[in-house]
This record gives C-alpha cells, sequence and structure tokens, in this order.
C-alpha cells in the first residue's frame, strides 16, 4: 500500500484521533460514483452489505443519481463534510480532486487509481505532486496498491471485489 501522508515522518507520528476518521469513518463520500458495474458499484454495494451505518454520500461529475441514491455534482455541494472520500477516478484528476475535499475541510482519501509511483517517471511525478499538495492541506491518503486483497477498514468492512 503506497501511504501518502501529510506528516513528514511515518504513520506512527499521527494522532490516534487521525487514523480513526481514516480508518473508522462515520461518514463517506464516494467520489467518481456511477451506476455502471464498476469499482463504484463495487464499493457501494459492499458499503452497504457489509453493515456501515454511517452516511455515505456520491459525487458524480454529471449530478446523475446512482445506486438509487441522490448524487452531487461536487464536494462543495455535499450537506456536510464526510470524514473520508473514497475517489475512483483517472489520476488525471487527482490534484482537482485533492484540492476540492481541501476545500470541503476532508481530511482523509483513499485513491483507487493506477498510474502513480509504480507507472515510472511519469507517475512518480504526478505522485510526488499529490504528496506535496497533500501535506499543504493537512490531508491523509492511502493508495492501496492490492484494495481487493488486502484492505481491511474495521467500520467499513470494505472489499471491493
Amino acid at each position: 500500500m503506497t501511504t501518502m501522508t501529510s506528516e513528514t515522518t511515518t504513520l506512527r507520528n499521527l494522532d490516534p484521533t487521525r487514523l480513526r476518521e481514516l480508518l473508522e469513518p462515520r461518514s463517506v463520500v464516494i467520489v467518481g460514483a456511477n451506476s455502471r458495474p464498476t469499482w463504484s458499484h463495487f464499493t457501494y454495494s459492499n458499503l452497504m452489505s457489509g453493515g456501515f451505518d454511517g452516511e455515505v454520500f456520491l459525487v458524480n461529475r454529471r449530478g446523475e443519481d446512482c445506486h438509487g441514491q441522490k448524487s452531487y455534482s461536487s464536494m462543495a455541494d455535499l450537506p456536510e463534510t464526510p470524514d473520508l472520500a473514497i475517489v475512483l477516478t483517472g489520476t488525471n484528476s487527482l490534484g482537482t480532486i485533492l484540492e476540492e475535499a481541501k476545500q470541503k475541510g476532508i481530511r482523509n482519501l483513499i485513491l483507487l487509481a493506477a498510474g502513480l509511483g509504480e507507472a515510472g517517471p511519469e507517475g512518480e511525478a504526478l505522485q510526488a505532486t499529490l504528496v506535496q499538495q497533500a501535506r499543504d492541506a493537512d490531508q491523509l491518503i492511502l493508495v492501496p496498491t492490492t484494495w481487493a486483497s488486502s484492505t481491511r477498514i474495521p467500520r467499513l468492512q470494505h472489499s471491493a471485489t
């Protein structure tokens, strides 16, 4: 799992409250939601079937309702600030999404995106930019490289497959 944090050292230096917001969120927004059988569908379905009892918001840039639930066209339109954003978009939009999350006050994100540090020099450069952006915004970001097999977030009971 690639970890990009606002801390300059390690996760051990984070306040436990901060980690709790990431690992045991009370509310979640899925950014890049859609109704097609994609990561969005798997993520939403597993949150619901896994017993997550917090608020789940959906952001779909077109404002289309997804999974039988109201969607918002941007994080700015959400009625409250979620503890966690799960981002299901391409790497080309990640910088903008981090900025939108910052403006909304969202400090914890999981990015389900390929094409960062594992993708060679271009991906490494993008990752370095995102790390700096996260540090500047005091955001904690996880980028799982094997989401389906290894990510266990206790309150979310989440596996994408």
